[in-house]
């Protein structure tokens, strides 16, 4: 099996395990790297659309797509767990979120801008980049819950 393949398999196995089992006081990825989490978050070119309050990024070579600010308001992500979900299931998000905003028809055609990482996004990068989202959010946005 190819280095991918089974970073691949480990990614969707343990968000398989964590979000199957676990109750959302209980949900803990192992403690990450906020520095690398920086970097996998512009490999993973998650600043095309995303701006992180209290971090310095970079602003892409391509240019932004979308400036959607994290960490500044208080929106869709308000405790750790909702950040691991934002991240490996916007979908959810999406539906959760805007559905009660918007009519019927526009309900069945809305999709969430945020591609589906899970088929790129290494374990590791998943863990680091919550552990850096978790700190921004924990220093820059009053009420969130952070990892316990």
């Amino acid at each position: 099996m190819s280095k991918k393949v089974t970073e691949l398999f480990s990614l969707a196995a343990v968000l398989g395990l964590l979000m199957g089992i676990a109750t959302a006081d209980e949900l803990r990825l192992p403690t990450g790297s906020a520095e690398d989490g920086l970097k996998a978050f512009v490999d993973l070119r998650c600043v095309h659309c995303h701006a992180v309050k209290g971090a310095t990024i970079k602003d892409p070579e391509l240019g932004k797509r979308l400036d959607l600010a994290l960490a500044q308001e208080q929106r869709f992500v308000r405790t750790y767990p909702d950040l691991i979900t934002a991240i490996t299931n916007p979908r959810h998000v999406m539906q959760k979120q805007y559905s009660q905003l918007l009519d019927p028809a526009q309900r069945a055609e809305t999709e969430p801008f945020m591609l589906d990482l899970t088929r790129e996004m290494t374990v590791r990068q998943l863990i680091d980049i919550v552990s850096f989202l978790d700190q921004r959010y924990a220093a820059g946005l009053a009420g969130y819950v952070p990892r316990r």
